[in-house]
């Protein structure tokens, strides 16, 4: 990952060095750097196959948002690939030495998956394969051909890629900061670069593409993160979010608050048992991810794990049941 953000600096009210910052800005162009790499490799590997992919952010965004001399700092390749080729594609990202890893958000237990993450433990390579956002409602096989319409050819270290057009990348990066909210500084520092570079008709054919895909919720609640987003969803007359859930992720919710949200989506008893003992109980790869003791302890840390994971739920429930019972006033509304 990368190093900790002038930002945290300024907040305690020490202002960055020179050095601290040409620091940083070497460390995100290296970064950014062995992302691309990756991006590059996957990509082509793919095609050998004769899959497509589309590059959803990195240098894709960053050509749309950044300068040159400018650089944006990421750690991983985020490929939207058709839903249909998606064996496939795991198939490829294991024979180039990747491997599956749990990341918690991504449980299927718990609501329809839109990603998986593939690590590469001899280079660190991490590729994020998306068959779907969160916030669109539509379809993986809908989603997949309207972004298809809005694909470009950008360079990458020499190589044609395939990014995405203006409109297409405001979507998803509203999508994006709407997906982790206030709490991470990295989408909404993007949305506020794209607040301020594209125009209104940008904004005008990005907010048509939300509505197609279904995820123009998730697109209001996004735009009003940033106070000049705020004031575009105004101008644009955009109604408040609806979505329990959007509502939720915006307001980077408590730990649990989505847990109760998707225990009152679970329809029948049996599968809102199904979807509890889920969560006490979950599986191994979960519970790696999930603690630090039990990804490092061995067995013994992995049963201390299960020991506290109850005790945690109970801790965190009152405090993520409220936060849901608040956030479904504005939902209902």
């Amino acid at each position: 990952t990368s190093a900790r953000s002038w930002h945290d600096d300024a907040s305690m009210g020490t202002p960055p060095s020179d050095e601290a910052l040409a620091r940083e800005a070497i460390l995100a162009a290296g970064t950014s750097l062995a992302a691309d790499h990756i991006a590059v490799e996957a990509a082509a590997a793919l095609r050998a196959v004769s899959v497509a992919s589309l590059l959803l952010r990195g240098a894709s965004v960053a050509r749309h948002l950044y300068d040159n001399g400018e650089t944006r700092a990421y750690v991983d390749a985020d490929l939207l690939v058709p839903a249909g080729s998606r064996t496939q594609v795991e198939r490829v990202l294991r024979k180039m030495g990747f491997s599956h890893r749990a990341v918690l958000g991504q449980r299927s237990i718990d609501r329809p998956a839109w990603s998986s993450t593939w690590f590469r433990d001899r280079d660190g390579g991490t590729v994020d394969l998306h068959w779907s956002l969160v916030g669109v409602r539509v379809g993986a096989d809908e989603l997949w051909s309207t972004l298809l319409d809005h694909a470009e050819s950008i360079p990458v270290l020499g190589v044609q890629l395939d990014g995405l057009d203006a409109e297409a990348t405001a979507l998803v990066v509203v999508l994006h900061a709407a997906h982790h909210g206030q709490a991470v500084p990295h989408p909404l520092a993007d949305l506020e670069r794209a607040l301020d570079r594209f125009d209104g008709r940008v904004w005008q054919r990005a907010i048509a593409l939300a509505e197609r895909l279904e995820a123009g919720d998730a697109f209001a609640a996004g735009l009003r993160l940033r106070p000049n987003g705020v004031q575009l969803a105004a101008r644009l007359g955009l109604p408040e979010s609806s979505r329990t859930e959007t509502v939720l992720r915006a307001a980077s919710a408590p730990p649990m608050a989505l847990g109760f949200e998707w225990l009152a989506q679970t329809q029948g008893v049996k599968r809102k048992l199904v979807f509890v003992a889920g969560k006490l109980i979950p599986d191994v790869e979960f519970m790696r991810a999930w603690s630090p003791v039990a990804g490092r302890g061995g067995s013994l840390g992995l049963a201390l794990a299960y020991v506290w994971r109850p005790i945690w739920l109970l801790v965190h429930s009152g405090r993520g049941f409220w936060a849901w019972w608040q956030a479904r006033r504005p939902a209902r509304r």
